[in-house]
C-alpha cells in the first residue's frame, strides 16, 4: 500500500509543478561506444525491457534504453547520442524492483 501512495505522491508532485520552474541539470554520465556497451550487456546478460524515443527535446532520434537481469536484478539505463555514435550510461546497478504497471 505505501508503494501505491508513494508513487501517487510523486505523480501529484510532478504533476503540479508548472513547466516554467523546470531547470536543466548537468548530471554525471559516462558514454561509450556501441561496441563497449554491447560487451557490458553480455558480460552482465541485461535484456532489453523498455525502449522509448524521446520528442520533448529538439534531438533528432534521442532514445531511453532500459536493460535488466531478471535473476540477478542487475539493471542498466541508457540514452543514444546518434550523430556521437555514443551512448551513455544515466543508471546501472543491482538494486531495484521490476514494478507491475497493471
Amino acid at each position: 500500500m505505501w508503494k501505491i501512495l508513494s508513487t501517487l505522491a510523486l505523480c501529484i508532485g510532478l504533476a503540479s509543478t508548472p513547466a516554467k520552474s523546470q531547470t536543466k541539470v548537468n548530471l554525471p554520465v559516462r558514454c561509450e561506444t556501441p561496441e563497449i556497451v554491447a560487451n557490458i550487456l553480455e558480460k552482465y546478460q541485461e535484456k532489453l525491457v523498455f525502449i522509448g524515443l524521446d520528442n520533448q527535446h529538439n534531438v533528432q532520434n534521442l532514445n531511453l534504453s532500459v536493460f535488466l537481469n531478471k535473476e540477478t536484478k542487475t539493471y542498466s539505463v541508457f540514452f543514444t547520442v546518434p550523430d556521437k555514435r555514443l551512448i551513455c550510461v544515466l543508471s546501472s546497478g543491482d538494486v531495484g524492483e521490476l514494478v507491475d504497471s497493471r
